[in-house]
């Protein structure tokens, strides 16, 4: 897709999203497709004629009109989970852990001069919450 193309449809998007706060366009209940009534999208078929779109739920917009389905996995009897071994789940906690961690310590190995600030600030509530609280060191 060019860049011409794409700020074509980002201008049809732009007129649409006008045209339904004008009143020009009227949001349906329910999906043109398949009759759902949910929140539905705004699918365009033809960009050169901004307002002949179709009106479909989340799920026909991603099936039918943009071909993006993803094939449907193997399901367990149990709420419908996709089956994983225990070494697959232990291993999924393992990295997902890592990674909060990695993001809650990331600013301390890019900036090692705040560590050494926030530490100061630390010691010196410390010592403001003991005076308050009349620690006498003992």
């Amino acid at each position: 897709m060019t860049d011409d193309e794409r700020q074509r449809r980002r201008a049809v998007r732009v007129i649409s999203r006008q045209a339904i706060k004008a009143g020009l366009l009227v949001k349906p209940a329910c999906c043109q497709r398949c009759g759902l009534e949910t929140v539905v999208e705004i699918h365009h078929t033809n960009y050169s004629k901004p307002f002949e779109v179709q009106w479909l739920c989340h799920t026909c917009h991603r099936r039918g009109a943009h071909g993006t389905k993803k094939p449907k996995r193997e399901k367990s009897a149990r709420i419908g989970r996709p089956q994983v071994s225990p070494e697959q789940r232990e291993a999924t906690k393992r990295r997902a852990k890592e990674r909060e961690k990695e993001r809650r310590q990331w600013w301390r190995r890019e900036f090692p001069e705040l560590r050494a600030l926030a530490r100061r600030r630390w010691k010196w509530r410390k010592k403001m919450r003991r005076e308050r609280d009349g620690y006498a060191g003992y």
